[in-house]
């Protein structure tokens, strides 16, 4: 195995593990404690690393698994070098595996299991675990050597299993996800367990056979927390900032990224707005312990003037519009899924309607078109009291929530938590490899000629590196990012990673774990991203700056196609679901990323989700008591979406299955993840589950008809 750190860290590539890396790594540069970051797309690349990074890599001492691997049963995954079981990758001896994952459910084998390999193995948590799975755990016990006693009935289901699901075999997509989505619906059963006190392998415990009904009870527990669906707990960033709370150490950059981790949650529907209010109030007691009261805060006499730099603000109302601090009013709302749901931003009336809103606010059609920062002061002072004196008539009565500000004193303008999330989405998913057109106003030219500017374009003048243009041409640039493999270096008292084993072996860690050059962007979006986070330099300041420009591309893209989607009225209602289907058009490569086309099915369930809700009402009032009401009620509390994107050049559809509350800040469980496997099995479709969100899958495009049909 290639590599000399002792310690692993494998990130999931989404913004809440992003951050927790970020927290994670400082806490170690600190310790002096040398370690890798590897950067995880899927199931496939997990393996890749997994395979040749940590199998026989004696010099190994700790695994750290960021919002990852929580489906996977672990003491399946990995074996002893002592025991070796097939299909399982050896971990060294004196390694440990710690998971610390937000996706629920948990993978109970990594809980309760009493394997050889549980000594290595350490789950963290919030608490959840001891507070709400009680039940869970005394059925697991219960059935973990009972059901090795009846292994006749075992091998009989398994051959059925094994009839069942041969054309997944035969596909082309072997990968560890197919093993760990079975498993997320029962637990594997192994035939050598051990105590996790105990030092030698205990035989197994002879057991009095249970009576049948209390077999079955135990078997629905476990298989009604399995078939709930999926869901999210705690953010491993949260999580990361009390591990350095409880050493002492927690820093405004920990308690920023939680934030941030926090935020992520909350825009992408992954925790009710409720669970939100909650850890904000909490964070926001923590933001006024460690930043004390500035000259410009201070109520009392005057103080000596400090520099603004790296404070956090708490914002007790955030207005739920894009990125409209750094765009115009008028643009900022119309980009807004919220307002566009509202308003019915899609039609002309809703268009009207929106313009009537702001005259009432008493903004001029000029003012609602100047970007924010150009507006007059005393607009931009009231803007907040005036959206809430009047937007309530016009059905925005969630315009506003908690949230919080970050400073950076004479290299930026201060950003807020959902803008810099806006920004670190947006080089997620296209900072390299995608050809995107963005604003950049009075800049340089972004040509692929030999002009001002040159190949270097609208990035390359944000970041002060270009020539400056004249506004007369500073309409739309090329966004184009310079590629990085790893972490920057920084020599600011050693706070960043170890940089001469984190530079090495970022790029050794991204050859072993991207299959082709074809595929690599998305590890170089990932330390484009990382690398932004970081506000000790003046330069990833200003690449998180210019990414909102991409962020704000990205955002018109996902409105254009929604709202071509509805025009052409090319959502088809099904039985149980509505369906999208993307064949053409010339965003399809972006829309093939899970994490855009999420984007548009949460744009679509914003902007239909009233026009959903008021027919519902209207069946119901027709049935009057009729024989469907309970199912009728049942399906009117959630709103699922399934939308897929055809990737022509790899011959299959990537599939994405949203379910989301009838109620704006609600969450629902997702259940698309067993829904597709048993479309998959029934259709005998071609499928590949390779990512970490069980509700995302791909389709091979001879099979998708056959797959949606078992579908719904």
């Amino acid at each position: 195995a290639s590599g000399a750190s002792p310690v692993l860290i494998l990130v999931s590539v989404d913004i809440d593990a992003l951050c927790a890396a970020r927290s994670l790594t400082a806490l170690f540069a600190e310790d002096d404690i040398a370690h890798r970051i590897c950067p995880v797309d899927g199931y496939t690349t997990l393996g890749k690393i997994i395979e040749e990074d940590v199998v026989g890599n004696a010099g190994l001492h700790t695994i750290i698994m960021l919002n990852l691997g929580s489906l996977l049963s672990l003491p399946s995954y990995f074996t002893t070098p002592n025991n070796p079981m097939p299909n399982a990758y050896i971990l060294p001896k004196t390694c440990s595996v710690h998971l610390i994952d937000s996706h629920r459910p948990y993978n109970l084998d990594n809980l309760f299991a009493t394997s050889e390999m549980m000594d290595q193995i350490f789950v963290w948590d919030d608490g959840e675990i001891e507070e709400r799975l009680g039940r869970e755990e005394k059925a697991y016990t219960a059935l973990e050597f009972i059901d090795d006693m009846s292994s006749s009935e075992e091998e009989d289901e398994d051959s059925e299993q094994e009839g069942t699901s041969s054309s997944a075999e035969e596909s082309d997509d072997d990968n560890p996800a197919d093993s760990a989505s079975q498993t997320s619906q029962r637990p594997k059963k192994r035939r050598k367990r051990r105590d996790r006190g105990e030092g030698e392998p205990s035989p197994m415990p002879k057991t009095k056979k249970l009576p049948a009904n209390i077999l079955a009870s135990h078997r629905n527990v476990l298989t009604r927390y399995y078939n709930r669906g999926t869901m999210y707990g705690m953010g491993v960033s949260a999580i990361m900032f009390l591990l350095a709370g409880r050493l002492g150490r927690a820093d405004n950059d920990c308690l920023w990224y939680a934030i941030v981790g926090l935020t992520s949650q909350y825009i992408n529907s992954q925790i009710p707005h409720g669970h939100y209010e909650e850890l904000a109030k909490s964070m926001s007691s923590d933001v006024r312990s460690l930043n004390p009261v500035t000259n410009r805060d201070a109520k009392g006499p005057a103080k000596p003037a400090d520099a603004d730099d790296g404070r956090i603000r708490v914002i007790q109302k955030e207005l739920r519009f894009t990125l409209y601090r750094h765009w115009s009013l008028e643009s900022s709302m119309y980009h807004s899924s919220y307002v566009a749901g509202k308003l019915g931003l899609w039609k002309e009336r809703g268009i009207s309607k929106l313009r009537g809103l702001m005259a009432k606010m008493g903004l001029s059609l000029a003012q609602c078109r100047q970007l924010y920062e150009h507006m007059d002061l005393d607009l931009r002072q009231t803007l907040v009291s005036r959206i809430e004196s009047i937007a309530p008539e016009y059905g925005l009565t969630e315009c506003v929530f908690p949230s919080f500000m970050r400073t950076f004193g004479f290299r930026s303008s201060p950003m807020s938590a959902a803008d810099t999330v806006d920004g670190l989405e947006a080089l997620l998913c296209a900072a390299h490899g995608i050809r995107i057109e963005v604003d950049a106003p009075g800049l340089a030219f972004g040509g692929v000629g030999a002009g001002v500017g040159g190949l270097r374009g609208a990035y390359a003048a944000a970041m002060g590196e270009a020539t400056q243009g004249s506004d007369m041409f500073g309409t739309k640039r090329i966004w184009q990012c310079k590629p990085v493999s790893g972490p920057s270096k920084d020599s600011d008292g050693g706070k960043a990673p170890r940089t001469e084993d984190a530079n090495e072996t970022q790029d050794s860690n991204t050859q072993s774990a991207v299959p082709s050059q074809a595929n690599a962007h998305w590890s170089q979006n990932f330390f484009t991203a990382y690398n932004a986070l970081d506000s000790r330099k003046t330069e990833n300041v200003r690449l998180l700056r210019a990414s909102l420009s991409l962020s704000k591309a990205l955002h018109d893209m996902v409105i254009k196609q929604g709202v071509f989607i509805i025009e052409k009225q090319m959502i088809r209602t099904l039985r149980s679901f509505r369906l999208v289907i993307l064949k053409d058009g010339p965003d399809m490569r972006l829309f093939t990323n899970v994490q855009v086309l999420s984007r548009l099915g949460f744009w679509l369930v914003d902007a239909l989700r009233d026009i959903v809700e008021q027919q519902q009402s209207q069946k119901r009032k027709r049935r009057k008591g009729g024989e469907d009401d309970e199912d009728e009620e049942k399906s009117s509390a959630s709103l699922p979406f399934v939308l897929a994107a055809l990737d022509e050049a790899r011959d299959r559809y990537t599939v994405v299955g949203i379910n989301a509350s009838m109620q704006y800040g609600n969450v629902v469980r997702n259940l698309f993840g067993l829904h597709f496997q048993e479309a998959a099995t029934a259709s005998h479709a071609r499928t590949k589950h390779d990512q970490f969100e069980s509700s995302a899958v791909e389709v091979r495009q001879q099979d998708f008809s056959a797959f949606v049909e078992e579908l719904h």
